[in-house]
């Protein structure tokens, strides 16, 4: 095992507590592999890894018996330094490991690629709209969600009533569609209740 992988398991041993791991674990029911490392030191330890020219090993070969482990790969994407079209293949690769919330929210909030190319990052995005993968589903939500956000505060966009949509139903503490108010028809409800809402608003967000 490279030097990078050993470093960032005994990272997360080291920052690791029983009384977190007890707290996380009420948050996130049927997640059982658990470290109970808070999120600020798996930033820091994602820094660190993204500061070394091998993080790429880690990302392909690291450790994902903890959802720690797993939720750190995905931190690492916010803090390396690669071409939009390289950071779209990671992000597609890591996407597959989320198998929670806590991992799926945490890693969107704070992915920044979408401003490096906002048409590309729509088209890419909205892929995972139409997925039957639950947490695939979510990540594309959340991202878009995120996205919008952001664009709020710098301009006016007509689709602004989809935020008003999913606030209702708290998309950052929910852990599956059911929960989301999602018919079993998710695909159609996606079309035409986010995709075509996103779509009319593309010219602003691409903007």
């Amino acid at each position: 095992m490279d030097d990078i992988c050993i470093f960032a398991q005994n990272e997360l041993l080291r920052y690791s507590e029983a009384g977190y791991k007890k707290f996380s674990s009420s948050l996130i029911p049927g997640v059982e592999n658990i470290m109970g490392v808070r999120l600020p030191y798996l930033r820091k330890i994602a820094k660190e890894i993204a500061r070394c020219g091998n993080w790429e090993e880690f990302f392909k070969n690291g450790e994902e018996d903890y959802m720690e482990s797993i939720l750190l790969k995905g931190l690492v994407l916010s803090y390396i330094k690669a071409d939009f079209d390289s950071m779209l293949k990671y992000i597609a690769d890591f996407v597959p490991k989320i198998n929670n919330w806590a991992v799926c929210d945490c890693v969107c909030n704070g992915l920044k690629f979408v401003k490096a190319d906002k048409q590309k990052a729509f088209k890419f995005l909205s892929t995972y709209l139409k997925s039957k993968s639950e947490y695939r589903l979510r990540f594309g939500v959340v991202m878009l969600l995120g996205t919008k956000r952001a664009s709020a505060k710098e301009t006016k966009y007509p689709g602004a009533k989809i935020h008003k949509m999913f606030n209702p139903v708290r998309i950052r503490s929910i852990a599956s569609p059911e929960e989301m108010q999602i018919p079993a028809d998710s695909a159609s409800w996606i079309e035409r209740w986010v995709i075509e809402p996103l779509e009319i608003s593309s010219t602003c967000f691409v903007s």
